[in-house]
């Protein structure tokens, strides 16, 4: 890693509220390049361990400083839980905090 960073976000729609993480990382040279998921498996952990408020929006993964790179691609389906990602933001995907709590256990993972 060459760099990160966890944000905790609350979407407010009308009298609802739902908090989700954000993991921004920048990770080191050739990081991504490789068959290993660990880190954005371990990523996904740091998020998920967030525990100031109930986490039910999911955690998000955000890729910096990396253009071109679809995050999802690279991420494929080894061993992660499942993700959705948005293909006009390809540095970003998403695990539901369901997904979260059947991959890591109930929240706050550790």
């Amino acid at each position: 890693m060459a760099d990160g960073r966890v944000e905790l976000r609350n979407y407010k729609s009308g009298f609802t509220s739902r908090w989700g993480v954000d993991v921004y990382f920048q990770p080191a040279e050739n990081a991504l390049q490789s068959d290993d998921k660990t880190l954005l498996r371990n990523l996904l952990r740091i998020g998920w361990s967030v525990h100031d408020h109930p986490i039910d929006g999911g955690v998000s993964l955000v890729l910096e400083d990396a253009p071109g790179v679809d995050l999802a691609a690279v991420a494929g389906d080894d061993d992660l839980p499942p993700f959705t990602a948005n293909p006009s933001l390809p540095g970003e995907l998403t695990v539901s905090s369901q997904d979260m709590s059947q991959a890591f256990g109930q929240w706050p993972g550790r």
